[in-house]
């Protein structure tokens, strides 16, 4: 298909909630690579989406109204959402925006997350998000005859500093219980001489130069302490050390953007205060509720945000492979910036998983193949996660993740490339 091929969509003018509509058939178009036009009248070769069988695109009404009035259970929808003759773009909405978790009845955890275990994956028996929607998309094409093309795939790298300076510390009880002393005695050594072994910013960028690849740092604006909730940073980010670094990691052609702290402060706050222009945000420790992180970014300013996945499972929580403009339910209409979905994280193998780094290594890799194209692989690594005491072997994790990246000819992309490919 000539990816400038125009479509024209006719609309049933009883159609409920059609602003959503429309916006789910805008993200299928961006899928197929096609260009799309609504249209006032029926005519030939004109898509036509309406509740009867006889339309080109079916939907169902009763699903469609459970939505408009904010029924987001999942029983209510099962029989729609996975039986073969369903509402392909209802259950393309429905997974996009990740509505289950709007449920009240759905149980959350102390950080007041939704979790992949009380998810609408897990209550259907899957063991990991999969690319659902891609697959309703696909079925959709198909149903209409049109083709999607089949591109190389992108991947965007971006590394989360939650802490610098606790290295000797965290290394350090790891060297003590497993007897290496002169390993404890040269973190507290490199500490006490200023130069952590977490303060390895200029390390990661050379390892990335080494296989072609560019990535994007997080940085949380507060080091402020919450008592009986956790920690931020353990730094601070307007410090001349800090600054200095960041500049030189931009020279390099790394991308910088806001880490939102667990703070009360707003992310509009922390986006003024951080010290420096930032496009992208990512949320400390996942801590978002999807439909309040819609109204957050939007009221930021920021044109990006790649918070959107599990702490423990990887796969993509919407069930789609490529980044979105999220569907503003308060307000009826596209949000105003791009979701990039987190795929991989290194703390899901390392610390929720406790999978050996030569087996993740082998899980990533794989995933990587199988989602080869039409995607955005998403793969954040901690500074943390690039000495071998605490986490024993994931440095070599990351470089073979480079290396099969750079093999599979695929690209790196930055937030400023995500944004004008996906929000313009």
């Amino acid at each position: 298909m000539n990816k400038t091929k125009t479509y024209k969509i006719f609309l049933y003018k009883d159609l409920l909630m059609e602003k959503a509509v429309k916006w789910t058939w805008s993200v299928f178009a961006q899928y197929a690579h096609a260009r799309i036009e609504f249209v006032s009248e029926k005519g030939s070769d004109i898509i036509e989406i309406g509740y009867s069988d006889r339309d080109n695109v079916r939907l169902s009404q009763e699903f469609w109204r459970k939505l408009d009035v904010s029924d987001f259970s999942s029983s209510s929808f099962d029989s729609e959402l996975m039986e073969k003759n369903g509402d392909l773009l209802g259950t393309a909405f429905y997974f996009l925006n990740c509505l289950w978790e709007r449920d009240v009845n759905r149980e959350k955890d102390h950080w007041g997350r939704s979790e992949f275990s009380t998810s609408i994956w897990k209550e259907f028996g899957h063991h990991k998000p999969f690319d659902h929607v891609n697959r309703m998309f696909a079925r959709l094409a198909s149903q209409l005859g049109i083709e999607i093309p089949k591109r190389k795939s992108s991947v965007f790298l971006s590394h989360d500093i939650d802490a610098v300076y606790s290295a000797w510390q965290e290394d350090g009880k790891v060297a003590l219980k497993q007897g290496k002393i002169g390993s404890f005695v040269k973190g507290l050594k490199d500490h006490m001489m200023g130069k952590p072994a977490w303060f390895n910013f200029e390390e990661i960028v050379k390892l990335e130069k080494k296989y072609d690849a560019r990535s994007t740092f997080f940085w949380i604006a507060t080091d402020k302490k919450i008592p009986g909730v956790g920690k931020n940073a353990d730094y601070n980010v307007r410090s001349s050390m800090m600054k200095e670094v960041i500049q030189k990691l931009s020279n390099a052609g790394a991308s910088q953007g806001i880490h939102k702290s667990i703070d009360s402060t707003s992310l509009s706050e922390e986006v003024d205060s951080i010290g420096m222009k930032v496009d992208s945000n990512r949320y400390h420790y996942l801590k978002f509720n999807f439909k309040e992180l819609i109204n957050e970014v939007n009221e930021s300013g920021l044109k990006m945000d790649a918070s959107l996945g599990y702490a423990e499972v990887y796969g993509y929580r919407n069930g789609y492979s490529l980044p979105f403009i999220p569907f503003d339910l308060d307000k009826n209409q596209p949000a105003n910036f791009v979701e990039v979905p987190l795929t991989l994280m290194d703390a899901t193998f390392s610390r929720y998983q406790k999978i050996e780094g030569g087996k993740a290594s082998e899980l990533i890799r794989s995933f990587i193949d199988e989602y080869e194209t039409n995607s955005v692989i998403s793969i954040l690594w901690h500074n943390t996660h690039f000495t071998n005491l605490k986490y024993q072997g994931y440095p070599k994790v990351y470089e073979d993740i480079l290396e099969h990246v750079k093999n599979k000819g695929m690209n790196t992309v930055s937030p400023i490339e995500l944004i004008e490919d996906y929000l313009s």
